[in-house]
């Protein structure tokens, strides 16, 4: 089970919204240069101690609880993303959402943001490797033992899929 599937739910509200303010695909593809475009992407949590979402044979309803981070942990990750800028939404099961400028996410993970022609986001690596989640390794030092990953959602296979009028 990959993590695209626990977030589908919130990434159908980031997409409902993204869609009501991307209305012709010229103006998405121009968003792929502007650094003040605003950007969301999903934080995964690490989970207390004792646990591993990557030996987990999947993580539903009934386990959620013994994947939780602490309260300290969440905290602390908040107000990291809050002290660069970020807006960050709530903490829901295992994750919460950040949204910031694609300036706000370069800076951070130090990687290029590009605008996909399905019209999510990927990152960029330094030799032009595109993915949409970010592991520990990739990550700031100071999150590094608090957060499993970061990711942009891939969009739903359903719902509106053409831009342009």
């Amino acid at each position: 089970m990959t993590l695209e599937y626990v977030f589908c739910g919130l990434f159908c509200m980031l997409i409902f919204m993204f869609c009501n303010t991307c209305v012709t695909s010229i103006w998405c593809e121009s968003m792929t240069e502007k650094k003040n475009s605003v950007v969301s992407a999903q934080v995964i949590m690490h989970p207390r101690e004792g646990k591993s979402i990557d030996d987990s044979p999947g993580i539903t309803a009934n386990t959620l609880a013994e994947y939780a981070p602490s309260k300290n942990t969440v905290k602390s990750t908040v107000d990291m993303f809050l002290s660069k800028g970020f807006e960050v939404g709530y903490f829901v099961g295992i994750s919460f959402s950040v949204t910031g400028t694609v300036e706000d996410f370069q800076k951070l993970f130090g990687k290029q943001i590009h605008l996909e022609e399905d019209h999510s986001y990927v990152f960029v690596d330094k030799n032009g490797t595109t993915k949409r989640e970010l592991s520990k390794d990739e990550l700031p030092v100071e999150i590094r033992d608090l957060v499993y990953a970061i990711v942009f959602p891939q969009p739903p296979d359903f719902g509106p899929s053409n831009f342009s009028f």
